[in-house]
């Protein structure tokens, strides 16, 4: 089984409004997340699925969290990337060091029941590999 292509290679959905606010340009999800949830209430789930960074999530959902969007947008994603994130360190932080709900993640995942594609993402760190 092979991963989902990237957003910005999967094919074009559906114009909507929400795809003219988007500029019609391919956008990470991450950092747009009301724009995302808009996006994926007005396109058709057999062509548009939806992937959840835990760390943009973390960082760019202000006043929301990874397990959160996940609670409401399982039904659409496919695509669960672990990374974390600190102010310190921004997403160079290790996984499990960071702010991410790693437990509120888990059970979200569990909850819903996801056998989609997990990847642990590691955007380097800030402390040395011994450190590490």
């Amino acid at each position: 089984m092979r991963p989902p292509s990237h957003p910005s290679r999967a094919p074009r959905a559906e114009c909507s409004e929400a795809t003219e606010e988007l500029n019609q340009k391919p956008v990470p999800q991450h950092h747009h997340r009301r724009q995302t949830e808009r996006l994926l209430a007005e396109t058709d789930p057999q062509k548009l699925s939806a992937m959840l960074d835990c760390g943009h999530a973390t960082k760019d959902f202000v006043g929301h969290s990874a397990a959160e969007f996940f609670h409401r947008n399982h039904q659409r994603i496919k695509y669960v990337e672990f990374k974390d994130f600190r102010p310190e360190s921004d997403l160079r932080t290790e996984v499990g060091r960071g702010l991410c709900d790693w437990q509120a993640v888990a059970a979200a995942l569990r909850e819903h029941r996801y056998r989609g594609w997990i990847v642990v993402e590691q955007n380097g760190t800030i402390r040395t590999p011994k450190e590490s």
